[in-house]
């Protein structure tokens, strides 16, 4: 993964950027994503993201466990109960000298990803791990319900437009509050941010702002503050203002009623390598295709939608 996507996933993922690899590999051991010239999301992941933390932590358990290698697989069974860290990785080089750097290595990773997903806390098994081991996914998913805190479909809405929920949210309300807001913190009691953008990021998408407004009502415990219902309204007033479109020659152009908003697009030094020209009043064009300029645009924070030929 190239140095900037993996500083973007990583910031996404709340997570540094050394272990994006790790986690990575955990989400291929689990099906979730799939790798060729590039990494995507599975069909899997979809239902994986709507089902509950309990059950997400299951099936990462168990993909972690089925792509063990046989013989690594009868080794930390055997080791359910002792400490791993690099006493197990010496002993599998004394164990199977012929091996090489092979066995140590893939030990070590299954270490690394085991200490990720709570398997193991300080390089010793975990009352869940330890249940993975002996007993299979079924039982760990058991062991580990008794530890994780109970969800909650309710939130704090904030007048600095930061919406606070008190504990671990129920998966469908986290999934789209991630739609509208831009995630702050992660951990038992995460924390959102409204702004322009992921409003704008949730229209795009196909929310509208009375959905919006319902749905926010129904998950908050302090009502909607007059800011962010000052933000839904400014936002989807703005929504829409700028149509990015595909010309026959492959380029792309942005139209607008507004001639003032394509004066800054212009003029804008941030957008200077997307080279646009004004050749009507309402209209500007690119030699980029659409999603460059789409992409650009919305990166830049403006108002951008994406249209077909008919409009």
């Amino acid at each position: 993964v190239a140095l900037p996507d993996a500083r973007r996933l990583a910031a996404a993922a709340g997570a540094d950027v050394d272990e994006l690899e790790l986690l990575l590999d955990i989400a291929s051991r689990a099906g979730l994503a799939d790798t060729g010239s590039e990494w995507t999301p599975s069909a899997a992941s979809a239902s994986w993201l709507a089902s509950s933390r309990l059950e997400r932590w299951s099936g990462l358990a168990r993909g972690w466990l089925e792509r063990l290698p046989d013989e690594l697989h009868e080794l930390l069974r055997q080791r359910a109960h002792a400490v791993w860290g690099q006493g197990l990785v010496e002993y599998l080089g004394w164990l199977y000298p012929a091996g090489g750097t092979w066995i140590r290595e893939r030990a070590a990773q299954a270490a690394r990803e085991a200490e990720q997903l709570g398997i193991t806390g300080s390089s010793t098994p975990s009352t869940p791990g330890t249940a993975l081991l002996l007993h299979g996914p079924e039982a760990a998913t058991a062991a580990m319900a008794e530890l994780f805190p109970a969800e909650v479909d309710r939130v704090y809405l904030q007048p600095d437009l930061s919406i606070i929920a008190p504990g671990p949210l129920l998966a469908p309300i986290d999934h789209r509050l991630r739609g509208m807001a831009e995630t702050e913190t992660r951990g038992l009691a995460s924390t959102y941010r409204v702004t322009a953008a992921s409003v704008m990021r949730a229209l795009t998408a196909g929310e509208t702002v009375p959905a919006l407004r319902e749905f926010l009502s129904g998950i908050s415990l302090t009502g909607i503050p007059q800011p962010l219902e000052y933000l839904l309204t400014d936002t989807a007033a703005r929504f829409g203002s700028l149509r990015v479109g595909a010309r026959d020659d492959g380029g792309a152009y942005v139209r607008s009623e507004d001639t003032a908003a394509l004066d800054r697009l212009v003029v804008d030094p941030n957008l200077s390598p997307l080279g646009l020209q004004r050749l009507q009043p309402q209209r500007v064009e690119s030699r980029f295709d659409l999603a460059t300029l789409f992409w650009t645009l919305a990166d830049a924070r403006y108002p951008v939608v994406a249209e077909d030929a008919s409009g």
